[in-house]
C-alpha cells in the first residue's frame, strides 16, 4: 500500500471549496490510497514504484483558482490589497451586524414609549372623569 497524496478529484474540491483556504495551504488527498484499481493500468505500472522522484502536485487555491492570475512583484505587495479587502468586508459585516441591532434596539424603546404613553394616556382620562366628578361635586356647595 503506497500513498498517493498527489490526486485530487473534483468531487473532493467540489466538497472543500467552501471551506477558506489561503494561498499558501495545500488540498492534499490520499482517498485513493486503498483503490483496488490503483497500479492495474499500464500508464501506472509503469510510473510503480517512483511516487518518491516526483514533487507533489497541488491543486491551486486563491486567486489563481478563481481565474485570476498573480501580478508579478513581491509577494507581500500583491497580498497586501487582498488582505486589506478581506479585512474591510469583515469589518463592513461587523458594522452591519451593529446597525441591526441598534435598530432592533431602537424598535424595542419606540414600542416601549409607545406603550408608556398609552398606559399614561389611559391614567389621565381615569383623571380627567375623576377631576370632572370633584368639580361637578363642588359647584353645587358654592351655589349656596
Amino acid at each position: 500500500m503506497r500513498l498517493l497524496h498527489t490526486y485530487v478529484t473534483l468531487s473532493t474540491y467540489i466538497r472543500n471549496r467552501n471551506q477558506p483556504v489561503t494561498d499558501s495551504e495545500e488540498i492534499l488527498s490520499n482517498e485513493y490510497e486503498n483503490d483496488p484499481n490503483l497500479g492495474s493500468r499500464s500508464d501506472d505500472q509503469q510510473f510503480a514504484g517512483r511516487s518518491s522522484e516526483f514533487p507533489p502536485v497541488h491543486l491551486a487555491v486563491g486567486v489563481v483558482a478563481a481565474g485570476r492570475r498573480r501580478r508579478s512583484g513581491p509577494p507581500d505587495l500583491v497580498d497586501r490589497p487582498e488582505a486589506v479587502e478581506r479585512l474591510q468586508i469583515a469589518e463592513f459585516v461587523a458594522l452591519k451586524q451593529q446597525l441591526a441591532l441598534w435598530k432592533a434596539q431602537l424598535a424595542q424603546e419606540a414600542q416601549t414609549a409607545s406603550n408608556v404613553q398609552v398606559h399614561l394616556g389611559s391614567k389621565l382620562g381615569v383623571l380627567r372623569t375623576r377631576v370632572g366628578a370633584l368639580e361637578q361635586a363642588l359647584e353645587p356647595s358654592h351655589q349656596d
